[in-house]
């Protein structure tokens, strides 16, 4: 026990050291909880003193005279029935232990080499509340997103700042069914994950763009043509085999309908968890009102920034 403590004060550091992705210390209010500490002492100690009874308890139980007298071996006895079975106990213990860690380690090992796609080193995530005038225009709310954006790049280490309605592991700010011009009716009911994005959004998560372009300043202007990009899972839950490059997409909400044009698709990432498949998602510049679910500039987004390494 005593030299379980001191491997917990020792070791507690050094994961909190692992833990940091800088120099910059992470500040985590880690200790020992005295009740699980006591708990524990008192569960082993009850353990020492009942398996230390039982042997003593059947040892009390012979006939010592008469095992001397018939020449019995009292050393190496038959072992009991309790004896028998917390052999077969601690085995079937010690067996779903070891088959558990092995599961730990080689589920462990999968999540760190599995892509997520996107690049996660250098990656930092912040989730970002806009507090103004309640009644503050889609415009101006749009170039608070923008100013944010240009303070943030001019930050010393910084090399891409954006913003976006979510984001890896963190999820989506809508979802909803969409549908496809010149589809004929509500043939897609499963919901898009819809993830309103700045420029240069996919260069700062380090994801891939797999046909078309990524959003440019011009389609953050005012007035600026609706347009989308896709990813893999949704091109082909929309569109198959089919070039989904140039056709156009809508809720089923707006009348008239609110075609977005497909200018790109963006390989497959992992937004809710890494067990997950990556699920169909619809990335939209956030200054524009193409879909209900997202309409105009969110009042929450998240600031992806991608930094300098050490």
């Amino acid at each position: 026990a005593a030299l379980g403590l001191l491997a917990a004060r020792w070791t507690v550091p050094v994961l909190i050291a692992m833990l940091a992705p800088s120099d910059e210390p992470v500040q985590l209010a880690v200790g020992v909880d005295g009740r699980v500490l006591a708990f524990t002492i008192a569960v082993s100690l009850l353990t020492a003193i009942a398996f230390s009874l039982s042997p003593a308890l059947r040892a009390s139980k012979v006939d010592v005279h008469s095992a001397l007298k018939s020449g019995t071996r009292l050393s190496g006895a038959v072992p009991t029935l309790q004896g028998r079975l917390l052999l077969a106990v601690q085995m079937a213990l010690s067996l779903v232990l070891l088959v558990t860690s092995v599961l730990f380690v080689r589920t462990l090992l999968n999540l760190q080499t599995l892509d997520p796609g996107f690049d996660r080193r250098h990656l930092i995530l912040a989730g970002i509340t806009y507090n103004g005038a309640e009644r503050t225009g889609d415009a101006a709310l749009g170039l608070a997103w923008l100013e944010l954006l240009r303070r943030a790049a001019s930050v010393p280490g910084v090399e891409s700042a954006s913003t976006a309605g979510g984001g890896p592991l963190v999820g989506a700010s809508g979802m909803l069914p969409v549908r496809v011009e010149g589809a004929t009716g509500r043939a897609d009911v499963d919901p898009n994950w819809l993830v309103p994005v700045s420029a240069n959004s996919f260069r700062t998560l380090g994801a891939r763009l797999v046909m078309g372009r990524d959003f440019e300043p011009r389609d953050f202007a005012p007035g600026a043509p609706w347009v989308a990009i896709i990813n893999e899972t949704a091109a082909r839950r929309h569109f198959g085999s089919e070039n989904p490059l140039g056709h156009r997409i809508s809720d089923f909400d707006s009348t008239p309908p609110r075609w977005a044009e497909v200018v790109g698709i963006a390989s497959d990432m992992r937004f809710e968890t890494l067990r997950n498949a990556p699920p169909a998602m619809i990335y939209l510049p956030f200054t524009q009102n193409a879909f209900t679910a997202v309409g105009g500039s969110p009042r929450i987004m998240t600031l992806w920034l991608r930094v300098r390494g050490d």
